[in-house]
């Protein structure tokens, strides 16, 4: 029996939703989600390497990845020291870490006193001090390998880390691409990831058609390129927003090995239409204009007033673009003044009234303590026909 360990980001129910999402793409059972931030997949037969490397390329909300192949209820020092020395004399790592989870409230692993326990077998070994949760990820990329102890409840798990972000490759298509702009450009790339994985289900990408109506800068259009997307195309109503949108898909075309047709359009999006594409569209996902992200109590009336109009266009343009069961990812804003909530309510019912059903409940893409809340909704286009 094996046990994958995946320990999810800092918006942890979005990257719950995506996880639950990839593993089913993946044929693989459901996880189990064992604490706020950790998902467990128990598995009789151990995954591939490939696999592994696969599923930590395409989530966009798992850090890393641990597998653990022992599993004990003792919680005795003595007897957790013998395991730990086990696993490091069967691997015999030539630099290694210990991480726990779960186990603040006890002792920490003495490095030292196992690099001498290794000494004594005949094995040459040095080891890295990391922070106890977990080394990050330009230290693992270095060489270093890492062995988890982790605690659920009375149970101890014994493991090592499999994969971990590649904080490089994410960086590149964040802060590497020619064109930035920090008041459009604000959506990361693992959020546009992570929405994408949602919309799209158990659809093969390579089956997919993708629609950002608020291309900006580009970022949701690139990580659709590395999911796979053969077809992604963006508009704006800004000249500006073109211009930079192209820079960087030209560029990412480049970039990667992925093969990938790209058209963009300068409209606003109440005006866009199906003979603005050559394909039809199966997938939006996007990030429209938000507001003013810090409002006064005073200044939150007109923003909502003002957005409600904006969202009307942008539901009447779907409307005349999109086919029945075109699945949906929005962020869409909430704000968090003086412990209250505020809600667009007359959008919901917009899109409601337009035939774009809820799919689940929204999800929430930002920091907890932010004025301007964003939430990923999930929808499918459902319009009523008569017969």
């Amino acid at each position: 029996m094996v046990n994958y360990f995946f320990f999810l980001g800092s918006t942890t129910d979005l990257c719950w939703a995506e996880l639950t999402s990839v593993l089913s793409k993946f044929k693989l059972p459901s996880a189990d989600r064992v604490t706020t931030d950790l998902a467990k997949l128990e598995l009789k037969t151990k995954l591939s390497d490939q696999t592994l490397v696969d599923l930590q390329n395409t989530l966009g909300g798992t850090v890393k990845i641990v597998s653990t192949t022992k599993q004990t209820d003792t919680l005795e020092a003595d007897k957790i020291t013998d395991i730990v020395l086990d696993f490091l004399i069967q691997d015999k790592p030539k630099r290694f870490t210990i991480s726990e989870y779960g186990r603040d409230h006890l002792p920490t692993q003495e490095l030292d006193i196992y690099k001498q326990l290794l000494k004594e077998k005949g094995i040459k070994s040095s080891y890295a001090s990391a922070s106890r949760k977990g080394a990050n990820a330009a230290q693992l990329k270095r060489g270093l390998e890492e062995l988890y102890i982790l605690q659920i409840s009375n149970q101890l798990f014994f493991g090592w880390t499999e994969t971990v972000q590649d904080v490089d490759a994410w960086a590149k298509r964040d802060v590497k691409k020619p064109a930035r702009d920090r008041q459009k450009g604000m959506l990361q790339p693992k959020v546009a990831r992570m929405m994408l994985n949602l919309a799209l289900g158990d659809t093969p990408a390579s089956e997919a058609v993708v629609l950002d109506p608020f291309v900006g800068t580009g970022t949701i259009l690139i990580e659709a390129a590395e999911l796979g997307f053969q077809y992604v195309f963006g508009a704006d109503f800004s000249d500006q927003a073109i211009i930079q949108a192209n820079m960087n898909l030209s560029w990412w075309q480049k970039q990667t090995s992925n093969t990938f047709h790209y058209e963009l359009v300068r409209k606003e999006v109440s005006h866009l239409s199906k003979r603005d594409f050559p394909q039809s569209i199966t997938h939006v996902v996007t990030e429209p204009f938000l507001g003013k992200l810090r409002p006064s109590p005073q200044q939150l009336p007109n923003i909502q007033k003002g957005l409600v109009k904006l969202y009307k266009g942008m539901i009447k343009g779907w409307q005349q673009t999109l086919e029945p069961g075109t699945k949906l990812a929005i962020l869409l804003p909430a704000w968090e003044i003086k412990g209250k909530i505020f809600e667009l309510d007359e959008t919901y019912k917009d899109l409601e009234r337009a035939g774009f059903k809820h799919l689940d409940e929204p999800l929430r893409a930002g920091r907890v303590e932010a004025i301007t809340q964003r939430l990923v909704h999930m929808l499918e286009y459902k319009p009523y026909v008569e017969s």
